[in-house]
């Protein structure tokens, strides 16, 4: 089940429905129970949050039944030539920086 949270201000790179970050949880507890949910709410990202009943075998409902802090982030495609790639590319490279630092910030971003 599928909970969305969308960004209110849609700014880059929150600017379109397809990219999101996704927040996933047990059944048995409640949506703020997610990983980092809380904070990228604030952050105002485009949350998906999913409430795992059982697994789908996907890595994401692994994680959350096994207790490991996982985060999964995707954007919408933007074509397979240079342009469309390097547009992805920043999207998701800005969207995994901020999250490091609000979510895991003794955790250090590798130079690029």
């Amino acid at each position: 089940m599928l909970r969305p949270s969308p960004s209110l201000g849609r700014a880059w790179p929150w600017d379109d429905d397809d990219t999101v970050a996704f927040a996933t949880f047990r059944t048995s507890d409640s949506p703020a129970a997610a990983f980092c949910r809380d904070a990228m709410i604030a952050a105002d990202f485009n949350v998906v949050q999913e409430r795992v009943v059982e697994s789908d075998r996907s890595l994401s409902n692994y994680a959350v039944l096994h207790d490991l802090d996982y985060l999964n982030f995707e954007t919408l495609d933007r074509g397979d030539d240079a342009d469309g790639l390097a547009e992805g590319r920043r999207r998701l490279v800005h969207i995994i920086d901020r999250a490091l630092a609000m979510c895991a910030p003794k955790v250090k971003p590798v130079a690029r």
